[in-house]
């Protein structure tokens, strides 16, 4: 599925890169494969933002994550100021 389908219905997201095949999503970067969305979910335990390197190295070609966050011009962005609501 193309990104842009998958978040189409979430008002306010935009693609930062190109529109690429998804194969599947996870927020956990151990996880993930080559295709897929990367959802670095901020939390009080475990900040996903910090294994965005990680899964950028795993092949994660997309990466959804709060605004704030920078990210590797190879992968494309999709910044959102709720992550967890937009993952919903």
């Amino acid at each position: 599925m193309r990104l842009s389908n998958l978040i189409a219905s979430n008002e306010g997201l935009q693609l930062h890169g190109p529109d690429v095949d998804i194969r599947g999503l996870t927020a956990d970067s151990r996880n993930v494969k080559a295709g897929f969305l990367f959802i670095a979910i901020p939390g009080a335990k475990q900040d996903g933002r910090l294994y965005i390197a990680e899964a950028s190295q795993r092949g994660a070609t997309a990466v959804l994550a709060p605004p704030d966050k920078k990210i590797d011009p190879a992968v494309t962005f999709v910044p959102s100021p709720d992550v967890r609501k937009s993952l919903a």
